[in-house]
């Protein structure tokens, strides 16, 4: 396991630094993900759909809405 998480974040690395790849897209999906592993660990599965459409079209200044 140690070693696929040391491969896991060396790729992390390098697709981190690569100018091709949106820097804030990539930032995005790593966020939702972490909050499905936190909400698996909850026992609160399958929101993944809720929390991004709660949290990303907000606007600067407003709160999310989450049900």
């Amino acid at each position: 396991m140690a070693f696929l998480s040391g491969a896991a974040l060396a790729h992390l690395h390098v697709v981190s630094g690569c100018a091709q790849v949106p820097q804030a897209l990539l930032q995005k999906r790593l966020t939702l993900r972490k909050e499905e592993v936190c909400d698996a660990i909850l026992v609160r599965p399958g929101r993944a759909g809720a929390l991004r459409d709660a949290v990303y079209p907000l606007r600067p200044g407003e709160l999310p809405r989450l049900y």
